[in-house]
């Protein structure tokens, strides 16, 4: 048994992650985990097999009233037993990160989980729902902050672990990398429509039984399930190497954000079915197609939904100057799509240039 004090700490979402939505793209709740092969948009695939995804087993129906709703859960009986596994064994210290926060204790119950060896991570304000936009990167980069306080004060930084279908996403990887006495990170991203792979939940079991030396960040999602550093992501994903830099930010609405980190200039991503490329231009915009996958945040934030492939551009900030001049090119960005102009890939490659000062080129983009 491991000592709390030092096991991982793990983050954990529950909607596209224990609770599954394979129904939203075609897929029968009883054939995943089940049927090696199903159909989904019309295409025969694997994505589901028992092979690759756990039952969902568990079925319920939870009434939270009329400001809750109700809820059909779908979870896999075998993986919350896992989980819960590894928390109860003091091999990880498992923390609820969930909009599901005011109702964790009815997740508990279902789930078979002692509250007193789970806990909850009080994130956002449930009644006035302030906090929720962006709180969980927030209550993320405490805990990584809390742990360079550790490492600067000559202690040992706890690994973490952050399990969410949504915010646990390449950028947010790359945002979070490269921290100077900072414990290593396993960011996990599910795909919704199956919850947490058997190949996701290996690489989790592996990191958890023996995290990298030093401030090493892993990424997993439906491309990547067997885990890959974010020191690749950037060849991966277009993105730039965040390598060699270091330091904290200055504090930005109460809260101090790690530099360097990235400013979104094109919110895109391509369908992995159709192969149709989806743009979001503004913050709630999501650009969809037939086949469930979708692309939202604008140039706040990447949420990928479905089966899509991020095909994001953005650019490494390192100091206030240039997130200075990313503000600037974000607005002129937006100002052309207000416009039906969308920014060419050479306005882009300009936009990028004038931002890390490697150039003096203007921060108009038409």
């Amino acid at each position: 048994m491991v000592d709390d004090s030092s096991a991982p700490i793990m983050l954990l979402d529950f909607d596209g992650v224990l609770n599954a939505f394979p129904d939203a793209i075609g897929v029968r709740y009883e054939d995943v985990g089940v049927a090696p092969v199903v159909e989904c948009r019309g295409r025969m695939t694997d994505d589901f097999g028992p092979e690759r995804a756990f039952r969902l087993d568990g079925v319920e129906t939870v009434r939270l009233g009329r400001r809750g709703g109700t809820w059909h859960l779908h979870w896999s009986r075998e993986l919350a037993a896992n989980l819960y596994g590894l928390a109860e064994s003091g091999a990880v210290d498992l923390r609820w990160l969930s909009t599901w926060q005011p109702y964790v204790h009815i997740l508990d119950g279902l789930l078979g989980w002692d509250p007193d060896v789970v806990h909850n991570t009080h994130w956002y304000d449930p009644l006035t729902g302030r906090g929720r936009m962006g709180g969980k990167l927030h209550a993320v980069v405490d805990e990584v902050i809390r742990q360079l306080r550790v490492a600067d004060a000559d202690g040992s930084p706890r690994p973490i672990v952050w399990v969410d279908d949504e915010e646990a996403s390449v950028a947010n990887a790359l945002m979070l990398h490269g921290h100077e006495g900072a414990g290593p990170m396993l960011l996990v991203n599910p795909l919704a429509f199956r919850g947490i792979s058997r190949r996701q939940w290996a690489c989790i079991r592996r990191f958890v039984a023996d995290p990298p030396e030093g401030p090493v960040v892993v990424y997993s999602d439906t491309m990547h399930e067997d885990g890959v550093t974010a020191d690749r992501l950037h060849d991966i994903d277009r993105l730039p190497d965040m390598t060699g830099h270091r330091g904290i930010m200055r504090p930005r609405n109460g809260l101090s954000l790690p530099y360097p980190r990235f400013v979104i200039l094109h919110n895109s991503g391509r369908c992995r079915l159709c192969g149709r490329v989806l743009v979001s231009r503004f913050r709630h915009e999501m650009d969809g197609c037939a086949c469930g996958a979708a692309v939202d945040g604008g140039l706040d934030y990447q949420r990928l939904t479905g089966l899509v492939e991020s095909t994001l551009v953005a650019v490494e900030v390192a100091d206030p100057d240039q997130e200075r001049r990313a503000a600037q090119v974000q607005r002129s960005i937006t100002a052309a799509y207000r416009r039906g102009e969308p920014p060419s890939d050479e306005a882009l490659c300009a936009a990028i240039t004038y931002i890390t000062g490697t150039g003096d080129r203007g921060a108009t983009v038409t």
